[in-house]
């Protein structure tokens, strides 16, 4: 956090520490959140997405961006992955029955590149998830 706040000066960007289950947010606190490479660490998914769902103000957008599933089991010990990617399709599921609308999910037409136990190159797919908090009428602003 020290790294982070000394990188951001805007006046505007808090930083607080936290779990994805139990967000350190109000209700309806943020306009949009950002996860990227976090769900395959996530144990349970539908709690994190109930959770971002709760902090978004009605109309937030969430959007996900992780890895697809790959075989790079090292990653569990040297990055304590508790999953070696995850499908697209269940953050999807998992937001649906959160609430969200609008869900878009795509590829995303580049790689997290990470160096393996043995010094190589490794290159891993990604993909985007995003939705929408139905605004309070019932409907979702900006759409997707």
């Amino acid at each position: 956090l020290k790294a982070a706040r000394r990188r951001v000066t805007a006046a505007n960007v808090e930083f607080r520490v936290g779990e994805l289950e139990q967000l350190p947010l109000a209700d309806g606190e943020v306009d949009a959140t950002f996860a990227n490479l976090v769900w395959h660490h996530v144990a349970d998914m539908d709690r994190a997405a109930a959770e971002v769902f709760r902090a978004l103000r009605p109309g937030g957008t969430a959007v996900i961006t992780d890895l697809m599933p790959h075989d790079a089991d090292w990653m569990r010990d040297a990055m304590g992955d508790l999953r070696l990617g995850i499908l697209p399709d269940a953050v999807r599921a998992a937001m649906a029955r959160a609430g969200f609308v609008h869900l878009v999910q795509e590829d995303v037409h580049d790689s997290y590149r990470i160096e393996g136990p043995e010094g190589q190159p490794t290159d891993l797919p990604l993909f985007l998830v995003r939705g929408t908090k139905p605004a309070a009428n019932g409907s979702a602003s900006g759409g997707a």
